[in-house]
């Protein structure tokens, strides 16, 4: 070959090369689009574990969502044996959300549900390289490209703004019909038995309908059970409950004539009996006890009625006395039980009520609770109203067995000089009504012990890349607010929280709202932060007080 050949040659192999490489570099910008996916990182999840994918998604600012079920819909005609994972990325920087389509010895289905540019920017750069089949269905436009055993199907579907409008799929086109191919045939096979036990079920009432014409409702029964374990069907429910009222009508009338006779253990039997078929078990149940007791009721329910005059006149001893009688005939009657245990009880408390105190807050409970309100909210408009202040007090709830009201108080110090009147007049409110057990008065008392101090205080914090930094007022926490500031998406400003710092009996509370915040970054920061109305002692509060029972007596 001649030296001017060779030269050539190597001249058209040297542009064939810079070609390549001018494509290569081409197609690596085409897909330089921060946050969107490429298609060799797609490919490569497609094989890839859970835990590696999970190690490159959050590298690459993916938030983990979670696993997910009853998805498949969404995108296959059959339901899977596949665990769902899902991964979410912000639309604004080319995110959307990613699925991870796992099993146990299957290949991974990945399902990148894609920004409009990602969605597009891939498919012109994989169309440019590969040929693809396009399928249009309702509201659907299907794009597939074939690469090495694996499909890559890009899904608009029109007319959808949910996430999955823009779709790219990648699996193994191979192992997915099969797992389709696996799911119509249980489908077949389940369509093949369901015809099989129709006929079953058709034949099975025949049978049946033909037993209840005969009046063999015991064997007729029976079919219609069984007819209703191949398929639930109301109206064949409604003859079992026929045949169950006929065999029940005549055991019942059976029964009956034993009863008549005397013979009350075998009209016991037929009743028992009777009660497996009947859905109104309390009537039988009635007769069955009818039969039983029938030999001691009027003894029985002369002694109640003896007990129950005894117990109204007061004279609990020959009340007690009446009542055991009533036990030693029936040991279990609930109403002998019932009328001891309210003699013992009364005869306890009369005894009790001469020497004991009760607790008004057991005695009283809803009473106590509404008037411990009254105080709690008076306290906290006190710390709406006054930027500073003090209240100690000692209240005495108190009522004598003659039901008399002997509250008292002592105000030990006020920032409130009319606190004293309003504490005179809730202590004699109807929200304090005296203690009463079974009509009579007891006496009770309880104790409320209150030492309250607040101040306010105006806190200013400004926040910018330098760090967060107090301008003016006096720290509770620096971290409360750090940890609130850093949460927020526009976290770079001036805010103004106000503390109301609150010490009840030895206890401190800090209640912290946020009233005002200022920014440059523009009207969306403005609007966020007008949807953080405040927050409270490490949570968002519109201003009431923490806790739920901040006095804690």
């Amino acid at each position: 070959m001649k030296m001017k050949e060779i030269k050539n040659i190597f001249r058209i192999r040297i542009i064939c090369l810079l070609i390549t490489v001018l494509g290569i570099a081409n197609l690596c910008k085409a897909q330089d689009n921060t946050g969107c996916f490429t298609k060799f990182q797609l490919m490569k999840m497609q094989k890839t574990s859970l835990v590696d994918m999970r190690k490159f998604l959050n590298k690459e600012g993916w938030s983990f969502d979670g696993a997910k079920r009853d998805q498949y819909f969404n995108y296959f005609d059959y339901s899977f044996n596949y665990n769902i994972v899902q991964w979410e990325k912000s639309i604004y920087n080319n995110g959307g959300n990613l699925l991870l389509y796992n099993s146990p010895g299957k290949p991974n289905i990945i399902i990148y549900q894609a920004a409009k540019t990602c969605f597009e920017q891939l498919l012109n750069v994989i169309s440019s390289n590969s040929k693809g089949s396009t399928k249009v269905e309702e509201n659907i436009l299907s794009t597939s490209f074939k690469e090495g055993g694996l499909t890559i199907e890009f899904r608009e579907y029109k007319n959808n703004d949910s996430s999955r409008k823009y779709s790219i799929l990648i699996y193994n086109s191979a192992a997915l019909q099969q797992e389709i191919k696996v799911e119509r045939d249980k489908e077949e096979a389940l369509i093949k038995s369901q015809k099989e036990n129709e006929i079953k079920y058709q034949n099975t009432v025949i049978e049946a309908n033909r037993l209840f014409n005969l009046n063999r409702y015991e064997e007729a029964k029976l079919q219609y059970e069984f007819a209703n374990q191949l398929k639930y069907d109301n109206e064949i429910e409604n003859k079992i409950d026929a045949c169950n009222q006929f065999i029940c009508n005549k055991l019942i009338s059976d029964a009956g004539v034993q009863f008549e006779s005397g013979n009350y253990e075998s009209s016991i039997i037929l009743y028992q009996k009777a009660v497996t078929y009947s859905k109104n078990v309390g009537l039988i149940q009635n007769k069955i006890t009818l039969a039983k007791n029938k030999i001691k009721e009027i003894k029985v329910n002369e002694k109640l009625k003896f007990g129950d005059s005894y117990f109204s006149q007061n004279n609990f001893e020959l009340a007690l006395e009446a009542y055991n009688e009533v036990l030693m005939i029936d040991a279990q009657n609930n109403f002998a039980l019932e009328g001891i245990k309210k003699v013992n009880f009364l005869k306890d408390l009369l005894i009790k009520r001469k020497t004991t105190v009760f607790s008004y807050r057991q005695t009283n409970p809803t009473d106590f609770s509404s008037f411990k309100d009254k105080l709690q909210t008076n306290l906290d408009d006190k710390t709406t109203t006054d930027k500073n202040g003090l209240i100690n007090f000692k209240f005495k709830i108190a009522f004598d067995t003659l039901g008399f009201n002997k509250s008292t108080f002592t105000l030990k110090s006020s920032s409130d000089t009319k606190y004293s009147a309003f504490l005179n007049q809730i202590s004699k409110s109807n929200s304090l009504l005296p203690s009463k057990v079974s009509g009579y008065f007891i006496a009770s008392q309880e104790f409320i012990d209150v030492d309250f101090k607040w101040q306010k205080d105006r806190i200013n914090i400004k926040s910018n890349f330098k760090g967060i930094n107090l301008v003016s007022g006096s720290v509770v926490d620096e971290s409360i607010f750090t940890k609130y500031i850093n949460s927020q998406n526009y976290k770079y400003g001036k805010f103004t929280f106000e503390v109301t710092n609150k010490t009840i009996n030895n206890s401190t509370y800090n209640d912290i709202k946020l009233v005002n915040y200022k920014t440059s970054a523009g009207p969306a920061s403005v609007f966020y932060s007008m949807l953080m109305p405040g927050m409270g002692t490490l949570k968002v509060t519109t201003g009431k007080r923490v806790g739920d029972d901040l006095l804690l007596f």
